[in-house]
């Protein structure tokens, strides 16, 4: 049992070790906060400069090539979707066309006994 305990105790230890460790890191940090933020700075532009570089420019070199296929429409797909729409519609139609008790209106108590 008690080296159990043991155990238990050195793990705590060894986080509590790594969380000052990590203090450590975040106590640098606002110690040198400019320093921080001009490191931050240069770490977004490069960051930046490359997002733009794929989506921007290399973009211009590698266009798509389009073909000339003809593209068949499909009617009967079409007319599928329509149909289904449709009896979505109407069902939400019924719906809406019931009428429902009003559940935030107070009830009137009878007078009778």
């Amino acid at each position: 049992m008690f080296k159990k305990i043991i155990l238990v105790t050195n793990g705590i230890r060894k986080i509590i070790g790594k969380i000052k460790k990590i203090g450590k890191i975040f106590y640098f940090i606002a110690n040198h906060a400019f320093l921080t933020i001009i490191v931050i700075f240069i770490i977004e532009l490069i960051f930046g400069g490359f997002l733009f570089y794929i989506y921007a420019l290399e973009n211009n070199y590698n266009k798509v090539k389009t073909t000339n296929d003809i593209v068949k429409f499909e009617e009967a797909r079409y007319q599928g979707i329509i149909n289904f729409w449709k009896d979505k519609q109407l069902i939400f139609d019924e719906v809406l066309a019931d009428k429902y008790a009003n559940p935030f209106k107070e009830k009137v108590k009878s007078s009778k006994k």
